[in-house]
């Protein structure tokens, strides 16, 4: 799904200005949608040249003025029509793979020092899924949406188990 495609879909329960569309995709779709945020206000600019959404300048004191992005039917009619799209194959992307597939050209210290970090990376992903799971759920939450957290939380959960095991062996390596 393209990032517009994302972009209407959130503002389909309500309106949302450019820090809070931001804010979704950070700390809600990040583990499964791979979005650049400098992509978002020109999509939305571009969406709103197409008639896909309407902007509400509010005038703020003391601060910056904000935009508010509301969805019209044209952009409704426009996200829904996506939705019936076949979904592309996922891709698995990862820079630390790619560092250990080649792992045969660097010493076992370095494939270590980097299975630690990944390690590292992936307990803070799972964190901040549980956290974000724990808190949206109190505030409400789809099934639907739940279920992608679940996603999430397993795949990471898989990942820190391989790579612990990983790291075991390449501990014992090095003794």
């Amino acid at each position: 799904m393209k990032g517009q495609d994302v972009i209407l879909g959130l503002l389909m329960k309500k309106s949302l200005s450019g820090y809070e569309i931001r804010d979704f995709i950070e700390n809600r779709l990040s583990h499964f949608f791979d979005s650049s945020f400098g992509m978002i206000y020109p999509t939305l600019k571009k969406l709103e040249q197409n008639g896909l959404v309407t902007k509400k300048t509010i005038l703020q004191n003391d601060r910056p003025n904000k935009n508010i992005f509301s969805i019209t039917q044209k952009g409704k009619d426009s996200f829904l029509g996506s939705l019936q799209n076949e979904p592309k194959p996922d891709q698995l992307k990862s820079d630390y793979l790619i560092h250990f597939y080649f792992g045969e050209y660097l010493d076992k210290e370095t494939l270590y020092v980097l299975t630690k970090k990944q390690i590292k990376q992936v307990k803070e992903k799972l964190s901040s899924l549980n956290y974000n799971l724990k808190h949206w759920q109190e505030s409400g939450m789809t099934e639907e949406q739940k279920m992608t957290y679940d996603y999430g939380i397993k795949f990471y959960t898989g990942s820190l188990e391989i790579l612990e095991n990983e790291a075991e062996k390449l501990e014992k390596n090095l003794s």
